[in-house]
């Protein structure tokens, strides 16, 4: 039997964040599009357990989100099994913000990931615009 790992991995582009289900705060800056998460469920071999179904629950007031499909690098520690994976992409759901045009200043959302093994990650999270 395959073991899996389930992972949310917010991408920390400045400021501070926390991993797993809660709240984190990413910057982005005025007038482009970045990536804000990014969910992913592997095997040790790195095989993809399949796709996260991610839903924005709350709206962020001044700008956007988009949910793709895409290809991850994974970041496990040396430490873990699927540090093997850091080599590759992997599949992944790709969570991505775009502030309004011109806006400068603070917004959130929530976002619900539900992994292929059917765990829920619910996450907030605080953006910058700057």
């Amino acid at each position: 039997m395959r073991r899996a790992l389930f992972l949310l991995v917010p991408l920390i582009l400045s400021g501070c964040q926390s991993a797993g289900t809660g709240a984190f705060s990413i910057a982005v800056p005025v007038d482009q599009e970045r990536k804000v998460a990014q969910y992913y469920s592997i095997h040790e071999d790195c095989s993809s357990m399949g796709s996260a179904v991610a839903r924005i629950i709350n709206q962020p007031l001044h700008g956007t989100v988009s949910i793709r499909e895409g290809r991850e690098y994974p970041n496990f520690p040396q430490s873990n099994p699927r540090s093997a994976c850091n080599k590759e992409t992997v599949p992944a759901t790709l969570v991505y913000y775009r502030p309004g045009p011109g806006y400068v200043g603070t917004d959130s959302f929530d976002v619900d990931a539900i992994l292929a093994s059917g765990a829920d990650r619910p996450n907030h999270i605080n953006v910058t615009v700057k």
